[in-house]
């Protein structure tokens, strides 16, 4: 390995050297910038820093988990509420964001499409392929569509890259460079994107945030709060 990468960054090296950044720090609860210092967590498609640090400081975000929980809540009061959703949630709720980990082809095609849904991905999914499994309706009556998408993630609208690790480590986890989503196999095992969202969430600057449809309970009968 790289002697050059932090260790917490573990395999995901193509992450990893994309682009590289310091370690940030916090002050008065608020993530800040040294004299001459870049702190950059997120980014473009092309490497540019999107500085999203503490932008939302003071504001209350939803997170809504993908339970079959929430089939059984009134939505409709989050219209007024900042919401972040998790891979295929915004199938059930198109909130403000949406968090993925896992490999960008699992996702619905209109979700990446979609402007309104700010998305944040690992950076190295930006020059992904996407999949085409939109249900579409023609002047022939619906249309399914099933097949590769000749569009890559970055090719989408409002793209948020970020760097992953692959450690959890407790003590580092709000503080470290990058967004930690688990532990890779040879550690244990065990990863998730709720892990991730809510260190994004902190990044953001959001400080209360409510959890829906994170059940921790799935069976064959009640897996998502919507069709796979």
């Amino acid at each position: 390995m790289n002697q050059s990468i932090p260790r917490s960054l573990a395999r995901d090296g193509a992450d990893a050297t994309a682009l590289h950044s310091p370690v940030w720090r916090e002050e008065l609860d608020a993530p800040v910038r040294g004299m001459r210092e870049q702190v950059p967590f997120f980014y473009t498609r092309a490497g540019a820093v999107l500085p999203l640090e503490g932008l939302y400081r003071g504001g209350h975000a939803f997170l809504m988990a993908n339970g079959p929980s929430v089939k059984d809540l009134d939505l409709d009061p989050l219209r007024r509420r900042w919401v972040m959703t998790l891979n295929n949630g915004p199938k059930t709720y198109r909130g403000n964001a949406n968090c993925i980990v896992d490999d960008p082809s699992r996702f619905s095609l209109s979700i990446w499409l979609d402007p309104t849904i700010q998305k944040f991905a690992p950076m190295s999914h930006f020059e992904k392929p996407l999949w085409d499994n939109r249900l579409l309706t023609t002047e022939h009556g619906p249309e399914q569509r099933w097949a590769p998408a000749n569009l890559k993630v970055g090719d989408c609208p409002n793209v948020v890259g970020y760097r992953r690790n692959e450690k959890f480590h407790a003590p580092r986890w709000l503080s470290e460079e990058t967004i930690n989503w688990g532990n890779h196999a040879k550690w244990g095992g065990g990863r998730s994107v709720l892990l991730a969202s809510l260190r994004i969430l902190n990044v953001l600057g959001f400080r209360s945030v409510y959890l829906l449809g994170a059940d921790f309970e799935m069976s064959a009968e009640k897996r998502y709060h919507f069709d796979e």
